[in-house]
């Protein structure tokens, strides 16, 4: 039943079927499975299908959600409490999210970092946009989002700009999902120079930037990001994004120490 519910909070959170399991390393059929066994079990529907693939939550799903991520929370607790007692550690969880970009360029000095404090790190990449949702509903520690925070329940510690570039070259536009940082500033371009016909939507940065190497399709991309051989043109300032650090107050020990780590670093 468990997988069931963790299939439900991924298509909640993501509303696609797809997109849920490529997030949970499953088949698309399992998910739909898990999600049909989970609606017979609750007696209702919990999802619609809409235009496009995305599915729409229904009324009963809205309902459902906090205590679902209950559910998985209190499961968790249970892992963990007895893992520590079954390995005689006191080692605390610490769960930090990232995006695509932070991935690439800040966890690689991060993890390292942290690797002899007594903490057990768990890193997920994720969307500016969900990784916000995350932090403020505690279900992430930390996040490092390239969007501005809106949200006044989550603390914010800036640590750069970052510039965005058109890169690539060829008829074929590469676009990142909605909720990702770079796809605002790519649909703030095309309301100035109109949609293209052919493009691709892609939820890895990884594989945009392999296309890019491989001189197939352009997109606007972090210039820290792309290779000395990819070409770009540069883009004025308004397409610069600010990367922020961003956690929930107040902290206990553990994490207070974590933070001044991240602090130092950047």
């Amino acid at each position: 039943m468990l997988q069931y519910i963790q299939s439900f909070v991924t298509v909640y959170q993501v509303r696609s079927f797809t997109k849920a399991a490529d997030q949970l390393f499953i088949s698309q059929p399992s998910v739909s499975a898990h999600i049909k066994h989970l609606e017979a079990a609750l007696g209702v529907d919990l999802f619609t299908r809409g235009k496009k693939s995305e599915v729409q939550r229904t009324p009963a799903a809205d309902l459902f959600y906090p205590q679902a991520q209950k559910l998985l929370a209190d499961w968790q607790q249970a892992q963990k409490f007895f893992s520590k007692h079954e390995n005689g550690t006191d080692k605390v969880a610490i769960k930090v999210g990232a995006s695509h970009f932070s991935a690439l360029t800040l966890l690689p000095q991060l993890i390292p970092a942290l690797s002899h404090s007594p903490i057990q790190l768990t890193v997920e990449m994720r969307n500016s946009h969900d990784l916000m949702q995350q932090v403020a509903q505690g279900t992430v520690d930390f996040a490092f989002v390239e969007q501005p925070v809106m949200d006044s329940s989550l603390s914010v510690v800036p640590l750069m700009t970052d510039q965005l570039v058109l890169a690539g070259n060829g008829d074929t536009w590469l676009f990142r999902e909605v909720g990702a940082s770079a796809r605002a500033h790519m649909e703030r371009y095309f309301a100035q120079h109109g949609l293209p016909d052919n493009y691709l939507t892609i939820t890895s940065t990884d594989v945009m930037l392999a296309l890019l190497q491989a001189g197939f399709g352009k997109t606007i991309i972090s210039q820290r990001l792309i290779a000395e051989h990819i070409p770009y043109v540069p883009l004025d300032e308004s397409f610069q994004r600010p990367v922020n650090l961003i956690y929930r107050a107040p902290l206990n020990a553990s994490k207070t120490n974590v933070l001044a780590i991240m602090k130092d670093l950047y």
